[in-house]
């Protein structure tokens, strides 16, 4: 039976077999613990040196606060302070921004202290309002209050930015940061020029003097309420530049839209003039003086108006081409007809021209000019049976009138006639101008061709006595 020599190796075995379970149980147990040990709770932040330490933790406002810089609101921040260290301590806290300590923009962040006033940097806890404390003892903590006033004009958007930094007095090497979210929040004024927002009722006949109601939705698309505003109505015209300029209608003064929301108002244009008219609405117009002025309590103008939008460039609209024709108080002449008669009985030849109004204004007389072309030479026109070519008589709106031409044509056959009236004001001057084609017959002879009856007897007496004493006297010579 052979002896079996043991090696280095297996001289080892035996000695560790018996602390392998113990081995496993061991990385096991550091492994769960690793698991399962308590980390920081959201929104805490901590540090511990050797008898000193500090921690920060967000108490309110539980969610991410909004705010109107408009409204002037002060948020306030509410947190907790803790030693914990094994040490006495007091805490220096100061906000930590990209611009610097204690500013940001032109934003207002402070602590309050104990004399109820407010700094930018605290000593805590001896500088907080009810504490009669010198510093705090170990695992004891202190609630601090931080005020945030936004600039009145920062522009929409979401600030992360806030820090609170604590330092531990006992040891500078012991310092923590808390983090604070702010989202400002801004309305956005908006008109329309959809039709079905802003109109007028398009049935109605409108003349010059009345009083008719204009009607007009005003939307906020913005995330904030608008506060006090006020919407201008116009009567003007769009300059070059794109300028809207005007003779003031009305105005409707709006206290508040609440968020994502509308408000429809109503208001009275009186006394439409006649002409040509432009409507058109700007919401928190800019206005310097008088009704409507855009000035902050300093009495600092406002160039973007009373409220400040998430947008400025869409509070003016105009009112639909739909309505537009309605307010348009001109009148519209066009030729409707051109008729060519063969007077015989007076041996002429004349046209009439009918000329309507279609507008909605009164064509007053003397207002246009009237005239024919004959045969497409400008040198051709007509005589009329009035004293000048100008618009004998007063037109009124849907009425008509016909003006008799005398036609002094020189040969028959076929002519091309063209009436036209011109008005400086008239809505629409393609329709002002008529083309017909005539066949006539020879011209009439010329007045002094036709030798009525009696003066054909006239002249026979005349010259039948003219013969007699030319007979007489010639007898009567001697020879």
């Amino acid at each position: 039976m052979g002896v079996r020599v043991p090696t280095q190796q297996d001289d080892r075995l035996p000695i560790l077999r018996p602390f392998i379970p113990l081995l496993i149980m061991m990385i096991f147990a550091i492994v769960v613990l690793l698991l399962f040990l308590p980390s920081p709770a959201a929104g805490e932040t901590g540090s511990r040196g050797e008898g000193y330490g500090v921690e920060l933790t967000h108490i309110a406002p539980i969610e991410t606060p909004e705010v109107n810089p408009m409204d002037g609101v002060e948020i306030v921040y509410e947190f907790s302070l803790k030693n914990t260290g094994n040490q006495n301590d007091t805490y220096q806290l100061e906000v930590d921004t990209p611009t610097g300590s204690g500013t940001y923009k032109n934003w207002i962040i402070e602590f309050q202290n104990g004399s109820d006033q407010r700094t930018q940097q605290l000593l805590a806890p001896t500088e907080l309002p009810d504490n009669n404390l010198d510093n705090i003892s170990a695992d004891e903590s202190v609630t601090v209050f931080l005020y945030v006033r936004v600039d009145p004009m920062e522009e929409e958007g979401i600030f992360e930015e806030i820090t609170v930094r604590a330092t531990s007095d006992g040891d500078n090497s012991q310092v923590v940061y808390l983090y604070f979210n702010l989202t400002v929040i801004l309305p956005n004024i908006r008109l329309s020029d959809d039709p079905a927002f802003f109109y007028i009722d398009p049935d109605r006949g409108i003349e010059e003097d009345d009083t008719i109601d204009i009607n007009l939705r005003v939307f906020n698309d913005g995330s904030a309420s608008t506060g006090k505003f006020h919407v201008f109505f116009y009567n003007g015209k769009v300059d070059s530049e794109n300028h809207r300029s005007g003779n003031f209608i009305a105005y409707e003064t709006i206290s508040n839209i609440p968020a994502d929301s509308y408000m429809d108002i109503v208001v009275d244009w009186e006394d439409i003039e006649g002409g040509e008219n432009d409507l058109f609405a700007h919401a928190d117009k800019p206005i310097q003086s008088g009704v409507g002025i855009t000035e902050d309590q300093s009495g600092t103008f406002l160039e973007d108006g009373l409220v400040l939008e998430s947008r400025e460039n869409d509070n003016t609209a105009s009112i639909d081409d739909i309505y537009q024709d309605a307010i348009d108080l001109r009148p519209d002449l066009t030729i409707t007809n051109v008729v060519h008669i063969r007077d015989h009985a007076q041996g002429k030849n004349i046209v009439i021209v009918t000329i309507a109004n279609i507008g909605s204004a009164k064509a007053e007389v003397g207002s246009a000019t009237v005239s024919l072309k004959i045969d497409g030479d400008s040198q051709k026109q007509l005589s009329t049976n009035i004293a000048n070519p100008m618009l004998p008589e007063d037109i009124d709106a849907n009425d008509e009138i016909e003006i008799i031409f005398k036609w002094d044509l020189k040969t028959g056959g076929n002519h091309t006639v063209k009436a036209i009236v011109d008005h400086p004001d008239d809505i629409d001057s393609i329709n002002d101008r008529l083309t017909t084609y005539f066949t006539t017959e020879d011209p009439f002879p010329d007045d002094d061709e036709f030798i009525s009856i009696p003066m054909m007897i006239t002249i026979g007496v005349f010259i039948l006595g003219s013969i007699v004493r030319y007979g007489t006297r010639f007898h009567g010579q001697k020879t």
